[in-house]
């Protein structure tokens, strides 16, 4: 099944390849040598240069000031509970925005984004899974617009397809926005909905699904939790709603 597909079909720029994991691995402000070359990477550079043995020198991108930013409001493994695991993410750089709120044009209006790994636990012979995204766009009332988007019903049931056709399977459930959400951010709204299916192998799968979007200014954040056959963690989700919000804020 490819559960794991959903994080990236609210915030398609932040699974696009030039994306940084939460828990990407900084090279070290000293350099390191091996046989074959050695790399230099400054804490505070843009750049990372390599030198071959041969002499040749070439030089490559790192993730800009912004995006390391908008990662640092992401959730890593350090914030979440024993027990729990991370891989980087193996999402679609698609999106349902494009599809569903094309109107919006999120991805014209994308400064800079940042994805988190995708995060899993084990629970009895389900499992609970979660990622955040973070996007900055270029103004806020275009951000205001694309987190009023999940409170709509026509999103709601667009995003709802577009599920189930990520998922592969013969899947029967819908989305649906959420009222009375705690107070987040400058704005908060969230899709929840319900799915069953049956793989392949004949196994009766049930995935409960939350999408919660959470904006400060032209920032938004988007937190996407599923509970295959597992009793969703609704403490957890709040602390990470929290914690999210106020990394936008700092």
């Amino acid at each position: 099944m490819a559960v794991a597909a959903l994080p990236c079909l609210l915030m398609a720029s932040a699974c696009s390849k030039s994306s940084k994991s939460a828990t990407t691995t900084t090279a070290p402000a000293a350099a390191s040598t091996t046989a074959a070359a050695t790399t230099t990477a400054a804490a505070d550079s843009s750049t990372t240069t390599t030198t071959a043995l041969a002499g040749s020198t070439t030089t490559s991108p790192t993730a800009p000031p912004a995006t390391a930013r908008l990662t640092a409001m992401n959730i890593t493994l350090a914030d979440l509970p024993k027990g729990w695991t991370g891989r980087a993410s193996t999402s679609s750089s698609n999106s349902v925005f494009d599809t569903c709120a094309a109107d919006l044009k999120v991805t014209a209006h994308t400064v800079a984004k940042a994805q988190s790994d995708e995060f899993s636990l084990a629970q009895g012979t389900g499992q609970l899974g979660l990622q955040t995204t973070t996007g900055q766009l270029d103004g806020a009332g275009v951000a205001t617009a694309l987190v009023a988007k999940l409170g709509d019903r026509a999103f709601a049931d667009c995003v709802t397809k577009a599920f189930v056709k990520a998922v592969g399977s013969q899947a029967t459930g819908t989305l649906s926005p959420v009222a009375g959400l705690p107070k987040a951010g400058d704005d908060v709204q969230a899709l929840q909905g319900q799915f069953a299916l049956t793989t392949a192998a004949g196994q009766k799968v049930t995935i409960l699904v939350e999408v919660i979007a959470v904006r400060t200014g032209s920032i938004v954040s988007t937190i996407s939790a599923t509970a295959t056959n597992a009793t969703p963690d609704g403490p957890l989700l709040a602390g990470v709603l929290d914690k999210v919000a106020a990394r936008q804020k700092a």
